[in-house]
C-alpha cells in the first residue's frame, strides 16, 4: 500500500533521479492514486511537487480532481502542466508535447487504464527509432 507521495515517487524511480540532467527533459503522465486515503488532496499536491523536483518538464495529471492537483502544483516550479479526464486524452497530449528522446513516465491507479497509452508510446518510440536508423543508414 502506498502511504504518501514520497513512497509513490520512490516506487516510480523518480526519487534521486534528476530527469533534468538527462540530455532531454522528462515527461510525466500521472493519474490519481486511489490508495492515498483521507489525505488524498494534500498527498496529490505533494506528488506534483516531488515530480517537479525530480526534473519533470511537462506533466499531465489524468483523472479526477486529485490528478488536477498533481498537475497544478507543478506550475509554481516552472513545469508545463495539463489536467485531462482519461487515458486517451493523456496519450494525445504526450504525443503532441514530447520531444525526440524524452523520458516518459506513465503511472496511476490501474482503474485509469494508463497501461494501453504506455504501451502505445513504446510502439511510437520503437517506430521512430527504426525510421531514424533507416534514415541514418542511407
Amino acid at each position: 500500500m502506498v502511504t504518501g507521495p514520497a513512497q509513490y515517487v520512490q516506487g516510480q524511480n523518480l526519487d534521486g533521479h534528476d530527469l533534468a540532467s538527462h540530455a532531454v527533459a522528462g515527461v510525466a503522465v500521472l493519474g490519481n492514486v486511489s490508495e492515498l486515503g483521507p489525505g488524498s488532496p494534500q498527498h496529490h499536491a505533494e506528488l506534483g511537487s516531488a515530480a517537479a523536483a525530480a526534473g519533470v518538464r511537462y506533466l499531465s495529471g489524468v483523472g479526477n480532481a486529485d490528478a488536477g492537483r498533481i498537475a497544478s502544483t507543478t506550475v509554481a516550479r516552472g513545469v508545463q502542466d495539463e489536467h485531462v479526464p482519461d487515458a486517451p486524452a493523456a496519450l494525445e497530449l504526450v504525443r503532441r508535447r514530447r520531444a525526440a528522446g524524452d523520458v516518459v513516465l506513465v503511472k496511476g491507479s490501474s482503474a485509469l487504464g494508463l497501461q494501453s497509452p504506455a504501451q502505445q508510446l513504446e510502439v511510437d518510440s520503437a517506430t521512430q527509432d527504426h525510421a531514424n536508423a533507416e534514415r541514418n543508414a542511407k
